[in-house]
């Protein structure tokens, strides 16, 4: 029927949903919505029976089926005259199944309604049992002017949308189109176009009219001789008809209770400042409050019908979609999502969602936009600083390395005039020494004793600036053969002395082996420097696995604690007047463990012997974060 055609379209565009249709005789259709190879099915009468095999939706339209007979037929006028005689209807339809339970007459179905009146007016059969309306209509466009209705109507029902058991979720979304079209006025419409516009002749209507007070004329006399029983039930309906006004009134109270609730949700709703929107299973807006629709700068009518997808940023929505499996695990959403405005504009949005009930949704919309603009400002204001400090940084290192090559270069030079002079008072000594007075001997004693220390400061030096300029050549290393390297280097040191050395479990490591065996070597010294007093001396080297450190142990004059951030300090001296030194030595251990991304510190204390720790880390140098670039620390 293309009524039926026409309502499930609208209704289906009312709610973005795309319905391609199919044709074919009622019975067989009716039978693929049932196994679900259809997916719809429109104008399908309800009744219980039905709605066990297939989902409705809601009525759209109220039928009435009435008898219609060939002109002329005066034996006919309700069912009841049926008796033996053959009646016509559609193969399939309700009105089949409910001629076959009743078991009127030879039954004599065919493929459709307007079939069933053809064949009659005709002469197959000796009636037709169709909808009055489609009836009349038919009859009068094509002009089947053998055939009229006879009697009352015969069976009342409502037609509505069917779909397969299990598919609930298409029957609600045209449910909720079918209400959008009642509201703006589409329905109308098409009821307009296909009912609308018929009148019956007067010669129907005139015909109807008879049938009609023929039909009143048997009821009245069926009246009449009931009379005595309706008064017999009087008090009965009495007390129904008060039970009735009581329920009435109940069912008034709880009307007016829900329009007062309905208003004041409307308010709550309508002074919200944020943006709350409801929508359905499929995601469709079914309301919306005030601040929702300023928000978007859309009206409230524009919205309702729309999908929440078609309000999103449709670039954002490719790269973040909306989480709708974890919407119906019951889960609230917290984003932030960009949205479209009616003009055009983009506007930020920090969004709570939740599934409230099976098929409903609701979306709460902060507008954020403000604190957007000022999070970018401060993104922007972030990068240019971290522009600026690092900068500044290479300025730093730039004029930091210039001023470690000037220093190297200064120490370098210094070595061959101060050979020179020490060189000269050796020769004056050498040479001249009968003939020098014994205080100008010690003069150029003096001379030759501080330019050998000077040498050593030099060369302390030379060391400590090639830790930084000397490339790494991170390998494999096993400590526990560096620690013995270093210590057969040091045997001029601990010349003459007893000096007990025990080399733990060291676990390997990676690093740059002639920088690590000269860190190990500037350890190792100290500690048989600062064992001079101690009998025996002892020194350990170890390792602690739990904080991924080496150690060098020692049980010598140790140092005061308040004084162990200087201990790596390039000059920096805590026994001054008491052991040689240049104060170079742990300077060197920080910056080899610096070049290879470790950690170096001291634990200590007066008379009590020292431990320094060190950690190596692979030789990785530390990272600066600007830009993914790597510097050394």
């Amino acid at each position: 029927m293309g009524f039926d055609i026409d309502i499930v379209n609208a209704a289906a565009n009312a709610v973005s949903l795309k319905v391609n249709f199919v044709s074919g005789e009622w019975s067989g259709l009716r039978k693929k919505v049932e196994t679900g190879e259809l997916d719809l099915l429109g104008g399908m009468l309800y009744s219980e029976e039905r709605s066990k095999l297939v989902e409705f939706g809601a009525p759209y339209l109220s039928v009435e089926y009435s008898l219609f007979v060939r002109k002329g037929t005066k034996d006919l006028v309700n069912l009841r005259d049926v008796g033996d005689k053959a009646i016509l209807v559609e193969e399939g339809s309700q009105m089949h199944d409910q001629l076959s339970k009743m078991m009127v007459g030879e039954i004599l179905a065919v493929g459709s309604e307007p079939e069933a009146l053809r064949r009659l007016n005709s002469g197959v059969g000796d009636a037709a049992m169709v909808p009055l309306f489609e009836g009349l209509t038919v009859a009068a466009d094509e002009g089947l002017a053998n055939v009229e209705p006879v009697g009352g109507p015969v069976y009342s029902r409502n037609l509505c949308f069917a779909a397969p058991k299990g598919k609930r979720q298409v029957i609600d979304r045209l449910n909720t189109g079918l209400a959008i079209i009642r509201k703006n006025g589409v329905y109308d419409e098409i009821y307009d176009k296909w009912f609308g516009k018929y009148q019956p002749s007067k010669g129907l209507a005139e015909q109807a009219r008879r049938n009609m007070l023929w039909g009143l004329a048997l009821a009245g006399g069926a009246l009449l001789a009931a009379a005595a029983w309706v008064v017999t039930l009087r008090r009965q309906i009495q007390k129904q008809t008060a039970k009735l006004k009581s329920e009435l009134a109940e069912r008034t109270r709880i009307a007016d209770e829900l329009r007062v609730s309905e208003t004041k949700y409307r308010m709550l709703l309508d002074q919200a400042s944020d943006g709350i929107f409801i929508a359905d299973e499929h995601l469709v807006v079914t309301d919306v409050n005030t601040a929702g629709c300023d928000l978007l700068g859309y009206d409230r009518d524009e919205l309702i019908g729309r999908t929440v997808h078609s309000l999103h940023d449709p670039a954002e929505l490719l790269t973040r979609p909306i989480d709708e499996d974890g919407l119906n695990r019951g889960e609230v959403m917290v984003r932030d999502r960009v949205y479209i405005r009616k003009d055009g504009e983009r506007v930020f949005a920090e969004v709570h969602a939740k599934k409230v009930t099976s098929g409903m949704y609701i979306g709460i919309l902060r507008d954020i936009s403000h604190r957007k603009r000022a999070e970018d400002r401060l993104k922007q204001v972030n990068e240019e600083l971290e522009d600026t400090v690092w900068d500044r940084t290479l300025e730093l290192e730039s004029a930091y390395n210039e001023l470690e090559s000037f220093s190297y270069s200064v120490a370098h030079d210094l070595r061959s005039p101060l050979r020179a002079m020490n060189g000269y008072a050796g020769i004056i000594l050498q040479d001249y020494g009968e003939q020098v007075p014994a205080e100008a001997k010690q003069y150029l004693e003096r001379i030759r004793a501080n330019s050998h220390k000077m040498g050593e400061l030099i060369d302390s030096l030379l060391s400590y600036a090639r830790t930084s300029r000397v490339a790494l050549e991170v390998k494999p290393l096993a400590m526990k053969d560096l620690v013995q390297e270093a210590w057969r280097d040091l045997a001029v040191e601990r010349d003459g002395r007893k000096v007990e050395l025990t080399v733990g479990d060291l676990p390997p490591a990676q690093g740059d082996p002639v920088l690590v065996k000269l860190l190990l070597a500037n350890l190792l010294s100290n500690a048989i420097k600062f064992t001079r007093n101690s009998h025996p001396a002892k020194i350990e080297v170890g390792c602690d696995e739990a904080q991924h450190a080496y150690y060098v142990r020692d049980n010598g004059v140790g140092f005061d604690p308040q004084y162990k951030d200087k201990l790596f300090r390039v000059f920096e001296r805590l026994h001054a007047t008491d052991f040689q030194g240049t104060g170079v030595g742990l300077a060197i251990v920080k910056r080899v463990v610096e070049r290879h991304g470790g950690k170096v510190w001291a634990e200590g204390e007066l008379n009590q012997g020292a431990t320094i720790w060190f950690s190596l880390n692979g030789g990785r140098k530390q990272p600066r974060n600007h830009n993914g670039v790597q510097a050394e620390a």
